[in-house]
């Protein structure tokens, strides 16, 4: 069935003077922007709205054959949002707003927050402490080890899915680069090091089939030059704030 669906900029204008006719801007992204659009390609817009607006939400709607998300914010909420992402190393809704195409147009503050934004990706992610390093070593070990135990093919696509993740994550803040997080973990990856993405799709392919070794090989190689696995001698104190803790209500 041929595609009737608007351009992908029409689309976003629409939607956001429909639900959002009052705002100062908004930021228009998405897959599309990319250059990656498919048939199911959606339109993210990040709403903003001047410092007194307080109805900070988020809100889907589909939009002239388009599966539209609003990301409604003030400029402190999105301060929230994009350091709450920085902090995981990650750079969602500065991405947005940093490479977003501002509709209907641009605005003094819409400026402001793109530089904002940019200024933070430059920035780079949070460098990982020598203990927040060996956490995660911990944590793939702990799951490699996972693969090597006899269990349901079930149960191990679990695991494989958590160290599809973990893994890298690893690899990319351990070089100080920003990460991601499922689908956008692997556009990431491809951005960075495209011969590596390529290993990684290749080694959790057969890993989904069956064959766990080139997964196994490929987390011996990302560990390596970091130590390697970790598990150990590996202590960790519980947080202070289990001495305040009053347990739960009896009923």
């Amino acid at each position: 069935m041929e595609n009737t669906r608007p351009a992908f900029l029409d689309a976003a204008r629409q939607a956001l003077e429909i639900f959002y006719p009052d705002c100062d801007s908004g930021f228009a992204a998405g897959s599309v922007l990319r250059g990656e659009e498919t048939d199911k390609s959606d339109i993210d817009i990040v709403v903003l709205y001047g410092p007194e607006f307080e109805d900070i939400h988020r809100h889907s709607e589909i939009v002239a054959g388009w599966p539209v998300e609003f990301f409604v914010q003030n400029p402190a909420a999105q301060d929230y949002f994009m350091e709450k992402d920085r902090r995981r190393g990650h750079c969602v809704i500065m991405d947005m707003v940093a490479n977003g195409i501002a509709i209907p147009e641009d605005t003094p503050l819409s400026r402001q927050r793109r530089q904002k934004a940019q200024e933070m990706i430059a920035a780079g992610p949070p460098v990982l402490t020598e203990e927040e390093m060996e956490d995660r070593r911990y944590f793939i070990t702990d799951t490699l080890d996972d693969l090597d135990a006899e269990k349901p093919l079930l149960d191990m696509f679990g695991t494989l899915a958590n160290l599809y993740n973990m893994l890298g994550d690893f690899y990319l803040r351990a070089q100080g680069r920003w990460s991601g997080h499922g689908k956008a973990l692997g556009r990431i990856l491809r951005k960075n090091d495209a011969e590596f993405a390529a290993e990684y799709e290749a080694a959790f392919a057969a890993g989904f089939s069956g064959n766990f070794s080139p997964v196994t090989a490929l987390a011996e190689t990302v560990l390596a030059p970091y130590g390697g696995r970790c598990f150990a001698g590996l202590k960790r104190s519980a947080p202070e704030e289990w001495r305040s803790f009053k347990g739960t209500p009896q009923e």
